[in-house]
């Protein structure tokens, strides 16, 4: 699961550092759709994306944009036209570049441009460096850290972390050198800033390597040797590619070390040009003397001598050294004594001790081959006066390495001080604010709090109006109810009462009717008797009277008939 997190990272770094290196070709695309100032600041940028890459086009970009900015008198963009001049000369350990950074520094601090001051600053320290002036490296180093920490730029405090780490290792203080260069690779990877992550990689492994752990050294050049393959960047691989060679070289690794020397000399040709470096040359050169492949020494030997001459008198001499050991195993001796002397006379011009001590012993040995023994003893004599001028300049760098590394602690002491005071101010500063803004929400959402109840108050208020308005309302309608309803059973009382009356008085109405049909009856029975008795038919009045009497005594009698 780790290693696919791992390689899922390094993917995304990939992509992300792929698009970093399509910028450049973005930018030149900008280019006919710029003018004045703008263009000039697209200029800038197009030398600052290529000068990892390809030197020689952003030295190409940075001539347009110095003259440019020039003939606008945009003083900004001169500035930083001329920055970027400065740090391409670095580049190329051209001491001249010193001049465009000054100009640089003076036109930024006139603009009060903070960023463009800590900038140069930092880009100064390389020169004063090179001049192992390293009390002005650490005062314009300290003053590029202060300001970029005021401007929290991580990238740039990683940076300038990382020089101060370089002038510990000047210092030969490995151990506190190696300290600097952990603290800077950190803050990198916490940016993902790849490229100054791989640089910082190799510098961990370099303080390795002088520390004596080796295993470390190439785990450390391993890690910023892969990461430089996947970013492409030139320089990074030039950079782990050399020290990878190195530690095998010195492991007597040498097909592995020729291996690495060779992509590194690949790469230099891609970033510096062809026939432009001679360093690997070199690296290469000294592997197959290693191996006695004399022919290939001596070829390599030679290809750097060409570029060196042009480019570097201080690997001129190294080469001719070189090439006078080369004749040396092949016991060619007048060529050998040759070289060397050519190496001896431009050390003692330039006073380069070491090579002075190292050629010396090499013309000691070839005399005492030759067997010219008091030549020899000569060189012999030589060589040790140079050791010992060799071992006490050391020395006295050491002792004043001590001295700087001494104030340098003093110094950062002081800056870890303010900086934790600082720290100390911002937490509570930030507490503070943290504390507002609780309390801020607290009332906002007490307030919310407070609307809601309301709301739901009056929500609550139309919701019992309404309850109130319907319970009335069906109060009412029971009422209506009630009251229909009795209407409706009164109204069936009354009917029903008017059928009963109905039914009983009909009922009554038969009765006497029967009464009524009984007398009329009766009265013409009685009539009729009447008749007959006048006539004198008694018997007939008889039957009568029997008849009347039937019908009293049977008077339903009357209803059948």
């Amino acid at each position: 699961m780790k290693k696919a997190i791992f390689f899922l990272v390094v993917i995304g770094l990939f992509i992300q550092l792929h698009a970093q290196k399509n910028k450049a070709d973005s930018l030149i695309g900008l280019l006919d759709k710029t003018s004045d100032t703008a263009r000039v600041n697209v200029l800038n940028e197009i030398s600052k994306a290529l000068w990892y890459y390809q030197l020689d086009k952003a030295a190409a970009y940075n001539t347009m944009a110095l003259q440019l900015a020039d003939s606008l008198n945009y003083q900004k963009g001169v500035a930083e036209a001329n920055r970027c001049h400065g740090v391409i000369l670095s580049f190329r350990h051209d001491l001249a570049g010193m001049t465009y950074l000054t100009k640089a520094l003076t036109i930024f601090t006139q603009l009060e441009n903070k960023r463009g001051i800590a900038a140069t600053l930092n880009n100064q320290n390389v020169f004063y460096m090179q001049q192992n002036d390293h009390s002005k490296a650490l005062d314009v180093l300290f003053k590029a850290l202060k300001l970029f920490n005021e401007l929290q730029d991580k990238e740039a405090v990683g940076a300038v972390t990382k020089q101060i780490g370089n002038i510990y290792n000047t210092q030969y203080d490995y151990s506190a050198a190696l300290e600097f260069y952990l603290k800077a690779l950190a803050i990198r990877r916490e940016i993902a800033d790849v490229p100054g992550t791989a640089f910082t990689l190799s510098r961990v492994g370099d303080m390795y390597f002088k520390l004596s752990k080796f295993p470390e050294a190439v785990d450390y050049y391993q890690q910023s040797y892969k990461m430089a393959q996947k970013t492409g960047r030139n320089q990074n691989i030039i950079d782990a590619a050399l020290s990878i060679g190195n530690v095998n070289q010195q492991l007597g690794n040498y097909n592995e070390a020729l291996k690495y020397f060779k992509i590194s000399l690949e790469a230099q040709q891609n970033y510096f040009g062809k026939d432009s470096v001679a360093t690997s040359l070199i690296r290469i050169g000294q592997t197959y003397l290693a191996l006695k492949n004399y022919p290939l020494s001596l070829l390599h030997f030679k290809k750097a001598l060409e570029i060196a001459d042009q480019k570097n008198i201080y690997e001129k001499a190294v080469t001719l050294h070189y090439l006078g050991q080369v004749y040396v195993a092949q016991h060619n001796y007048p060529k050998a004594l040759e070289n060397c002397f050519s190496s001896l006379n431009i050390a003692k011009e330039k006073r380069f001790q070491e090579i002075i001590k190292d050629v010396s012993l090499t013309l000691s040995q070839i005399y005492a081959a030759m067997k010219d023994y008091s030549r020899a003893y000569e060189y012999q004599l030589q060589y040790t006066s140079a050791k010992d001028s060799a071992q006490r300049k050391d020395l006295n760098q050491r002792l004043a390495a001590l001295q700087q590394s001494f104030e340098l602690k003093n110094k950062q002491t002081q800056i870890d001080l303010l900086n934790s005071d600082k720290q100390l101010q911002e937490s509570e500063i930030n507490r503070q604010k943290q504390q507002r803004y609780a309390f801020i929400t607290g009332m906002f959402l007490f307030i919310v709090l407070l609307i809601v109840l309301a709301q739901s108050n009056r929500h609550k208020q139309k919701s019992n109006t309404v309850l109130k308005e319907q319970k009335h309302e069906i109060q009412n309608a029971l009422s209506e109810l009630k009251s229909t309803q009795a209407q409706l059973i009164q109204s069936a009382k009354m009917a029903s009462l008017g059928e009963l009356t109905a039914g009983i008085a009909h009922e009554i109405q038969n009765p006497l009717n029967f009464v009524n049909n009984f007398s009329e009856v009766n009265a013409e029975l009685i009539d009729e008797v009447g008749e007959e008795m006048n006539k004198g038919n008694i018997s007939e009045a008889k039957i009568i009277l029997n008849d009347i009497k039937e019908v009293t005594t049977h008077p339903f009698r009357i209803i059948i008939l």
